[in-house]
């Protein structure tokens, strides 16, 4: 058993779970304490994430490597993909708070920050005092606190990330360098992410030949094209299952030729399967 300071023991075996934040609307918390693996993870919320051990990473985000050190948060954005490169540990043990881009648009508007859409003003922050609160929402999530405690430690939280590491202006992906076929390739993926898109589609909008197109695309977002639309895909079933869709229906509804397809990516990606992830966030 592993104790970490203000924590349940956690079992040494593998454990990852996806569930609603209990008294917190708008958000879902991951618990991962497990065998090491590179996540490659498209978002459609605000995530942030709290290593519980030191953890030796290494990611590609918006056209960028970025390191953790053991006090970093990483911070992702709705429509952005991280891709893990390199994990130095065999185990990690992590909590990352989900959260929807209303919650973060009220949090910025209430806070004074730019309304309209959120964007983080930095993709890893090594800030020992937000560390620290992320840490003590964690565990009132997961012990016998109550509501109030969450609320306003939630509160808190959310209302410091906007003031203080948000601004109201996205950096344009041309100021990253990401290349113009990425650019362009990207929005037709998310045009067109239910559709049985050929390679060919991607060329025509690339203006560039297949190879150097999937060798940037890999370069610059950490994944090659159809694992990028597999991850879109799989973010719109998060979605569609919260919202109480049957999982067959999800299944079409998102481009997956049946439910057996949708699980085997889904429980790939996510960790966990499309059933268990109903049954923790209805």
């Amino acid at each position: 058993m592993l104790q970490v300071s203000g924590f349940p023991p956690v079992a040494a075996d593998d454990h990852i779970e996806l569930v609603a934040a209990p008294d917190v609307p708008g958000v879902e918390v991951m618990r991962v304490h497990a065998t090491a693996r590179l996540w490659r993870w498209y978002h459609e919320t605000y995530t942030v994430c709290t290593p519980i051990l030191p953890m030796r990473t290494e990611w590609r985000y918006r056209n960028r490597l970025h390191r953790t050190d053991p006090l970093t948060l990483a911070l992702m954005e709705p429509g952005e993909v991280h891709a893990e490169v390199s994990k130095l540990d065999d185990h990690e043990s992590f909590r990352a708070l989900l959260i929807t881009p209303a919650v973060m648009s009220e949090a910025a508007r209430e806070t004074g920050a730019p309304t309209g859409e959120v964007h983080w003003r930095e993709n890893s922050a090594l800030h020992g005092d937000l560390f620290r609160e992320c840490l003590h929402l964690h565990a009132a999530l997961e012990a016998e606190h109550g509501a109030l405690e969450r609320q306003t430690r939630f509160t808190s939280l959310v209302g410091r990330l906007a003031g203080t590491l948000c601004h109201g202006q996205r950096e344009p992906s041309a100021a990253l360098g990401e290349p113009a076929a990425v650019r362009r390739v990207r929005a037709l993926l998310h045009e067109r992410w239910a559709d049985n898109v050929q390679l060919d589609d991607l060329v025509a909008v690339a203006g560039v030949d297949r190879f150097r197109l999937i060798r940037e695309f890999r370069r610059a977002v950490g994944l090659p094209p159809h694992a990028y639309q597999i991850r879109i895909r799989v973010g719109r079933a998060m979605t569609l299952i919260r919202l109480g869709m049957p999982l067959v229906d999800v299944a079409l509804q998102t481009g997956f030729s049946d439910q057996s397809h949708l699980t085997r990516h889904f429980t790939r990606v996510v960790g966990v399967s499309p059933g268990r992830y109903r049954r923790a966030v209805r």
